[in-house]
């Protein structure tokens, strides 16, 4: 070897060196087996999100087929054993056949078609550590891939919720891919509607201008049944009323329906499921699967809004109240009960007649001494309220005979209208009204019990309007 150049290294080495051959690009290690097997040995997942709903349209199914045909599989599917995934989902076991040795966790379109590309053996690879953890998987494959109706949606969000014990934050955080919490709440409070045919495809096909997801959530959320959801849509529609104002008239109805016609027996009634004579009438009236409610806490329906917030739509409820009241729910999905409780009815009917004693207030109201800081407090008061407040003073002023808000369809233009204006008398008037809304919408609001401003609002409305009120509302007046 020759002699290095001045100022290098002199020392020879004794030895040759051994240089190590390795391969330029080293290929990552495959995960799985990677087996092929036969197709009628790989079942398809009975919790997939979709079901029978695995292609948008027939012509990517077409496309997906061609390709099976041109090149074949090219990635393998994931499955996990049968009995891995039966040890985890026992309620599943009879959806596998004897000949089924494979679950799909991913790759169920590949699945489907590969018969039609005249597949009979596909690539899998076995990944049981995945097995009880399917339902985030496919939550997480779809939401990538392509949109799940809300529907779908929802019901991944109810098995992780129901399974793994996540609040609506946690799953939006983990598998909500930037949704927010309302939105997970939202999509599992209305699975109920799935049963519903018509309102089900409302809200399948609310792109083209039907019931959409939100509105649906806030209706559902007011009239608790999901067979109301519809009727109430249809009131809003026709008469423009808001959820709060149609759902109690079609809850109503339902009540005065219930009233004059007797109900029917059941074919499997008899007197071995008859109540015992010795229980009480509330005790024989209340269902008995968890819809009984206590009186005394005055929260009659576990959480779920039944009327609207002092100021705001249920649907426009901050992200906490919103989990609080759907997170009580069974873990079927359904926040709902589809009956009333005979409190229920009592607080229904009682909102209705306080309402009226309201209205009557209203157009009795009496042009006031015009004071100076009185007219700039009620300014104050107008502006700073809730939209909800403010459309149920307008509609109160509305029916009083000779109002100046019969000329205005929308209430917010009429309390601009009020406010630009000069007349601190009619100021005064819509103040008084907005005063009267705020303080029965509170009461109306099923979320807390009556506090003192709501029993103060009753108390009033006995001394000046002279209305009786209910038995639920006279425990909380001793």
């Amino acid at each position: 070897m020759p002699r290095g150049k001045a100022g290098g290294s002199t020392l020879t080495p004794v030895e040759p060196i051994k240089l190590e051959e390795r391969p330029f690009i080293q290929a990552p290690k495959p995960r799985g087996s990677g087996i092929t097997v036969p197709i009628e040995q790989i079942a398809p997942c009975p919790r997939n999100l979709r079901g029978d709903d695995l292609w948008p349209d027939l012509e990517e199914r077409d496309r997906m087929v061609a390709s099976l045909k041109r090149k074949g599989l090219i990635q393998a599917l994931v499955v996990v054993d049968v009995e891995e995934y039966v040890a985890h989902y026992p309620e599943d076991e009879e959806a596998f056949s004897p000949n089924h040795r494979y679950v799909v966790v991913a790759g169920h379109c590949r699945l489907d078609a590969a018969p039609d590309a005249g597949l009979t053996e596909l690539r899998v690879d076995v990944q049981n550590e995945h097995a009880s953890d399917v339902d985030s998987i496919f939550l997480d494959e779809n939401l990538n891939r392509q949109a799940l109706t809300c529907f779908q949606e929802g019901e991944g969000y109810r098995r992780l919720r129901a399974n793994k014990g996540w609040s609506d934050k946690e799953i939006a955080e983990h598998y909500g891919f930037g949704k927010s919490k309302s939105r997970v709440t939202k999509r599992i409070a209305i699975l109920p509607l799935v049963e519903v045919a018509e309102a089900r495809e409302s809200v399948l096909s609310s792109e083209r201008g039907s019931l959409s997801p939100d509105k649906a959530y806030t209706i559902i959320s007011v009239v608790k049944d999901p067979q109301l959801v519809m009727p109430t849509y249809e009131m809003m529609t026709a008469r423009n009323l808001d959820a709060r104002e149609a759902g109690r008239l079609v809850q109503l109805s339902r009540i005065e329906a219930e009233k004059s016609s007797p109900p029917i027996p059941h074919p499997a009634t008899s007197e071995e499921s008859a109540p015992p004579a010795s229980q009480s009438k509330d005790e024989q009236t209340h269902a008995p699967d968890g819809e009984q409610q206590s009186e005394q806490g005055g929260d009659t329906d576990g959480g779920e809004t039944t009327g609207s917030d002092r100021t705001e739509n249920v649907d426009n409820r901050t992200d906490d109240e919103t989990e609080t009241d759907n997170e009580t729910s069974s873990e079927t999905g359904s926040p709902q009960n589809s009956r009333l409780t005979d409190t229920e009815k009592q607080q229904i009917a009682a909102d209705a007649r306080r309402e009226e004693s309201c209205k009557l207030l209203v157009q009795e109201y009496r042009e006031p001494l015009v004071d100076g800081h009185a007219v700039r407090t009620a300014a104050t008061t107008l502006a700073m309220v809730g939209s909800q407040t403010v459309r149920l003073a307008h509609k109160w002023l509305s029916e009083v005979d000779s109002s100046q808000a019969q000329g205005y369809s929308s209430p917010t233009s009429y309390r601009d209208h009020v406010l630009a204006g000069q007349d601190g008398a009619l100021m005064l008037q819509f103040a008084y009204a907005v005063a009267l809304a705020d303080d029965e919408l509170r009461a109306q609001d099923r979320r807390r019990k009556p506090d003192f401003r709501v029993i103060r609002h009753w108390r009033y409305l006995i001394e000046a309007a002279k209305y009786e009120p209910s038995s639920w509302e006279q425990q909380y007046l001793r």
